[in-house]
């Protein structure tokens, strides 16, 4: 079984490498002089936001486990900052996420569906309500911001590989 310290690990490499993907779509699109329409420029925030949560949230951990605590306390920890920080997401970002969506489509209920779930196990990680704290719904979570941060990237993929006669795929 893998341990979570790698699995941790390899999500914020996978993080670090949309974060940069992100950066050069940025600065190509600003050398060609593209004109970056909403949606695109939607996309590309939604990558970056989610990839930057991604890599925090995988990195945490660490830090906060260098204090020596006991495992149950540090998870705790560790599950209370990101609660705290996502919903200060969800409260600050969710109405420009729903402004700028033309139309809601499948993917953006399975997100807000999929963030309200994710939250609740986060919660419970927090509270010790169903199980101990420990790494895995931490781990859950840190896929979940992946997930985000993946479909992001194919969006913007099919936007640009999109005719422009065509309507875009919701």
């Amino acid at each position: 079984m893998t341990d979570w310290r790698d699995t941790l690990l390899t999500i914020s490499e996978i993080a670090i490498a949309i974060i940069g993907f992100t950066g050069l779509i940025g600065i190509l699109a600003r050398r060609q002089r593209v004109e970056v329409f909403s949606e695109e420029f939607f996309n590309l925030r939604f990558m970056l936001e989610y990839g930057l949560a991604t890599l925090g949230g995988a990195l945490l951990p660490f830090l906060i486990f260098t204090f020596g605590l006991p495992d149950p306390t540090s998870w705790r920890i560790s599950s209370g900052l990101v609660l705290g920080i996502c919903l200060t997401y969800v409260a600050v970002n969710r109405g420009n996420i729903s402004v700028q969506l033309k139309q809601p489509g499948v993917t953006e209920w399975m997100f807000t569906a999929g963030d309200f779930a994710v939250l609740l196990i986060i919660l419970a990680n927090v509270l010790g309500v169903f199980f101990e704290p420990n790494p895995v719904p931490y781990v859950v979570a840190v896929y979940w911001g992946l997930l985000g941060a993946t479909v992001g990237f194919v969006r913007l993929i099919a936007l640009v590989w999109t005719p422009p006669d065509t309507p875009p795929a919701s």
